[in-house]
């Protein structure tokens, strides 16, 4: 059923069983935080502070809830360890619809138990990543990263990735945003982040031109930032999340292009959606279902290809040349994230399927242009509640 709240407005209530911690990617948290602004959310689990081993005692306090939606822990999955005390012993049994939240997590490593403990009872599967319109790359089976297991259970059976799964997109606050033109732009490219294949040859092909300066924020340095970035037991004693990410939106937001690839196997990973964010123009190795994201080359991004890196050097020229050009191509994708891309569009969107899944209408989700739409059952299936 629906809340209609005290103004007639109609939203459904949520309980959002989570980790409180920040993450060095901050889709997860921003994408929480707009969702509690536009529906009724009550935030429990590991560092909430209230107990929620017990559902019905937390119905009894905040009222009952149409959905809940969490991390794998909160099936109470093998392994949970410091998670125990707040996985809700009565979650199977309540009728509520289970969305499980994979924002955080590579969905194509799942170990088989893990996907029948979390996957299989689940109403609904957020993530970035994967849904049946956004499948892995052929290439990754055919020159697999070295992290990479072609033999995992969703790799080798992709039909496991249903309707039930929601591509939900990494999306961004607003404050992430720089404004084109802010910063000064004294690099001409970065290549940030893991150096998976595609990066690391057009990191090799930027150091054989004399003439491009190139940023990687390679170093001891970052590297300390980055594991204290992603241990929770250091972030609990000192947080340097805001000053990792800074560095990183800094060094974006100073270069004309900055590149990054779809980790070589068709992942809409998070730098593509903040390279524009931060005011710089993206350039990068697509794959199929990019234009239905909203990323269209040359017209607000370029694509490059493996076998032809001496596109940057002609994107970069391009850029140095014409100063008209280059904030014309950062503003138009820079316009198009913040249209599509925001965490508070990425909400929306969240929350009219998750809507048509309570009320039994819900068949899956399409992406055009940027723009989610949702296949609906012509009659509502039996009711959830």
């Amino acid at each position: 059923m629906l809340v209609t709240t005290g103004g007639g407005e109609q939203r459904v209530k949520i309980l959002v069983l989570d980790t409180n911690v920040r993450y060095a990617n901050p889709t997860p948290q921003s994408f929480l935080a707009a969702l509690a602004q536009r529906a009724d959310v009550v935030m429990g689990g590991l560092g909430y502070g209230i107990d929620t081993s017990d559902i019905r005692a937390l119905e009894r306090a905040h009222g009952r809830f149409d959905a809940i939606v969490g991390q794998t822990w909160m099936f109470g999955e093998p392994g949970v360890g410091q998670y125990g005390a707040v996985v809700p012993r009565d979650l199977r049994d309540h009728p509520a619809p289970k969305v499980l939240n994979l924002l955080q997590m590579d969905p194509h490593a799942f170990p088989e138990y893990q996907y029948k403990a979390c996957v299989i009872p689940a109403d609904l599967v957020l993530s970035t990543v994967a849904s049946p319109q956004f499948r892995i790359a052929d290439v990754a089976l055919d020159a697999p990263e070295e992290w990479f297991d072609p033999q995992a259970l969703l790799v080798r059976n992709p039909d496991l990735i249903d309707e039930r799964w929601l591509m939900v997109p990494h999306c961004l606050s607003e404050d992430e945003f720089v404004a084109v033109g802010s910063i000064k732009k004294k690099v001409d490219v970065t290549v940030l982040g893991i150096k998976y294949r595609f990066r690391a040859k057009a990191i090799e092909h930027l150091h054989s031109r004399r003439n491009l300066s190139c940023a990687t924020l390679d170093g001891a340095f970052q590297r300390v930032l980055y594991y204290a970035t992603t241990r929770y037991s250091v972030q609990r004693r000192v947080d340097l999340t805001p000053w990792f990410y800074r560095r990183f939106q800094r060094a974006i937001a100073g270069s004309r292009i900055s590149i990054t690839c779809d980790a070589s196997i068709g992942y809409a990973v998070r730098k593509f959606f903040e390279i524009p964010a931060f005011g710089s123009v993206l350039a990068a190795r697509f794959f199929p279902e990019m234009a239905a994201l909203g990323f269209q080359d040359g017209a607000n991004c370029f694509a490059l290809q493996e076998d032809r890196l001496e596109r940057i050097d002609e994107i970069v020229g391009l850029l140095k040349s014409d100063s008209r050009e280059a904030v014309r191509l950062a503003r138009t994708g820079q316009e198009m994230v913040w249209n599509c891309h925001r965490a508070t569009v990425r909400a929306e969107q969240f929350l009219t399927a998750l809507e048509a899944v309570v009320n039994g209408t819900y068949g899956g989700t399409r992406w055009r242009d940027g723009r989610q739409s949702l296949l609906r059952h012509a009659q509502p299936k039996a009711s959830l509640h």
